[in-house]
């Protein structure tokens, strides 16, 4: 590694100089050029301390200009959907007044402007594992064209966020979890990062479908966008729903379930009655995922919950 490479040149420099002093001792040499010597080793060991800083700087330098490059990234497309359990495993709740692992985790992560999103998330994870004894893992799955840096980004980039949370499903959750504390503090870090925010409560299924569709960005109006739409109406070719350079956050802190072969989020409303039930009345986990694709060039999804295998565990009962 670099660090090494240069802690090798150091003591070679180092080696070099005691090296010569002593050669220069026992061949009995004159003072005044024992004293010459042992100068130049102390100036070789000082000049190459500072051409060392110099190439720290350069280097940060360089990766200061690489973090702006692809921070003030306009083009950036994709989505990043992060849970805070794999699949089968359970999510901490926090302590009351506290957030969950995850979410501080993932909090504290991002408190360096310089970490991209996806980083953020990677060193999240690592953290929530040693910090639950290796009992919780968090996973990730992408296909984001760029690195979202949270504080980083453009001043063009249009941005909208939906955070919610909800502390009990009826009939599962036998006591309010300790979710809603979780859903302020991503409000907050959203809110300070630029984007439009909205924070629903304990919301019922077509509350949240409604904040969903409202994440949805209007197409710059631009000159001839009429003639372009008549066009492509000819053509039978849809104009793209998500506009370039627009970015949506959707934030989730509750219980959630699998039920008919998919992920829901359990909501205030939702129905635990039967899994058809379920799954007519909890939000989709694909459903959103499709939502926000259309909606805007670039979506990150993060869960803060995990799917239970609930009607499963009643059927075998």
């Amino acid at each position: 590694s670099r660090a090494e490479a240069l802690a090798e040149r150091e003591t070679v420099v180092k080696t070099l100089s005691r090296r010569t002093t002593i050669g220069l001792a026992s061949a009995g040499v004159l003072t005044t050029a024992a004293a010459g010597l042992a100068y130049w080793g102390v100036d070789a060991e000082r000049r190459f301390r500072a051409a060392r800083e110099q190439a720290s700087e350069a280097e940060e330098r360089s990766i200061e200009g690489a973090i702006r490059k692809e921070a003030t990234r306009e083009d950036i497309e994709g989505q990043l959907i992060a849970y805070a359990a794999s699949p089968g495993g359970v999510a901490m709740d926090g302590k009351p007044g506290e957030n969950s692992p995850f979410t501080k985790a993932v909090l504290r992560s991002l408190k360096d402007p310089n970490m991209p999103f996806y980083a953020a998330l990677i060193r999240a994870a690592k953290l929530v594992f040693e910090e639950t004894d290796r009992s919780q893992r968090p996973y990730l799955a992408t296909d984001m064209g760029g690195d979202i840096f949270l504080q980083r980004q453009p001043v063009s980039r249009r941005r909208k966020a939906l955070v919610f949370s909800v502390d009990s499903i009826p009939g599962i959750d036998a006591k309010p979890l300790n979710v809603e504390i979780d859903a302020i503090s991503w409000e907050a870090l959203l809110a300070n990062s630029g984007f439009e925010v909205t924070r629903l409560i304990n919301p019922k299924k077509t509350d949240v479908m409604a904040a969903i569709q409202a994440l949805k960005f209007e197409a710059p109006r631009k000159q001839g966008a009429l003639k372009e739409a008549m066009l492509h109406r000819v053509a039978l070719v849809p104009v793209s729903p998500a506009p370039a350079n627009t970015l949506a956050v959707v934030f989730f802190s509750g219980n959630g379930a699998l039920a008919s072969g998919d992920n829901y989020l359990g909501l205030s409303d939702s129905n635990i009655k039967t899994e058809a039930d379920f799954s007519d009345t909890a939000l989709s986990v694909t459903e959103i995922q499709e939502s926000l694709s259309r909606q805007a060039a670039a979506s990150i999804l993060i869960l803060d919950t995990n799917f239970e295998k609930y009607f499963k565990r009643r059927a075998e009962r």
